[in-house]
């Protein structure tokens, strides 16, 4: 089974704030995931040691997006919201800066969207 990991926002994604992930994947990758999938969610990646953490179901099949069209509505998608709340970082910055940064530096991104359908 493939797997996700979700070191950055896994406090989102476990109280079910995050449905949809951004990806620097190769496109032969990418491919490789398709609508209704289930796939794995680790904690980080397992070859590091990390543990499932949920099992997720694609909602539908994976697309490449420049982060300069991110919808605003995926703020709260990308469980950005939680991690503003709870003082957190990404990347070394606030969720506020790593979200602006996305849209003024756009880069094509792989947009995973999905359900948490179980542990």
């Amino acid at each position: 089974m493939r797997w996700i990991s979700f070191n950055w926002t896994l406090r989102p994604l476990l109280l079910g704030e995050k449905t949809v992930t951004r990806r620097r994947w190769k496109d032969a990758y990418a491919a490789r995931f398709k609508k209704g999938d289930l796939v794995e969610a680790y904690d980080r990646q397992p070859r590091f040691g990390g543990k499932r953490v949920a099992l997720l179901r694609l909602t539908r099949d994976p697309y490449k997006e420049s982060s300069a069209d991110i919808p605003p509505s995926d703020w709260f998608e990308e469980g950005m919201h939680v991690l503003e709340a709870e003082g957190e970082e990404l990347d070394g910055v606030t969720p506020g800066v790593f979200w602006l940064r996305w849209l003024s530096e756009p880069e094509d991104l792989w947009v995973i969207r999905f359900t948490v359908v179980g542990n």
